[in-house]
Parts: C-alpha cells; sequence; structure tokens
C-alpha cells in the first residue's frame, strides 16, 4: 500500500517532448501565465520545473504568483484526499477538465 505521506515532488527539469502537465497562473484565457511543468512520478517523486528567472521572481507579485502555484502542487500531487489506490497523476490528468481548474488561480493543462 502506498500512503499519500509517501508522494513528493522535487525541482528539476521536465522534458516537453514527453508526456506533462503545464501550470498557468492568471484568469483562464490567453493572458495566463505559464509559470511550471510537472512530468509524471518516478518512485512516487514528480519533477516539477518553475519557470520564472530568479530576476522576476524577487517581485511581490511573482512571488505570490509562485506561492499560489506551489500551493496547488502541494494539494493535487501531495495532500489530496485519496485512499491509498488512488494515483495522484490520474486525479490531476482528469483535473485538467473540472470547473475548479477554470474557476480557480492555478490552471493545470496535461500534455500527452
Amino acid at each position: 500500500m502506498i500512503s499519500y505521506k509517501q508522494w513528493q515532488w522535487k525541482e528539476g527539469i521536465v522534458n516537453t517532448a514527453h508526456e506533462h502537465i503545464r501550470l498557468y497562473h492568471g484568469e483562464f484565457d490567453s493572458t495566463a501565465r505559464l509559470v511550471a511543468l510537472v512530468a509524471p512520478p518516478q518512485k512516487n517523486c514528480f519533477t516539477v520545473q518553475f519557470l520564472m528567472s530568479k530576476e522576476s521572481s524577487d517581485s511581490e507579485i511573482s512571488k505570490q504568483v509562485l506561492e499560489d502555484v506551489k500551493k496547488d502542487i502541494d494539494f493535487y500531487l501531495i495532500e489530496h484526499p485519496r485512499d491509498d489506490t488512488d494515483d495522484p497523476w490520474q486525479y490531476c490528468i482528469y483535473h485538467t477538465n473540472t470547473a475548479a481548474n477554470m474557476y480557480g488561480k492555478v490552471h493545470w493543462a496535461y500534455y500527452p
């Protein structure tokens, strides 16, 4: 059995030629800003690549964007209530097509 507490994520490089999820912040339209990429898990660990430069992440607005995105990552990949048989990657793919995804601050888009 895999407990949700065994799931984790780390920063790294995501290969966009392979399956991944893109995380956008802002209005659910063309003005949303691409902030991060997430790769499927390997051994219960997701790789997350943040796309904001160090200089831009120093502003208060950018800090809030990163905080919002990390909060979503923690919730959907690590904390989301699930039983031991649930697969957080499959749930995230499902989440990309929900109203919650459309109305939240952070928007998840799946790229198979």
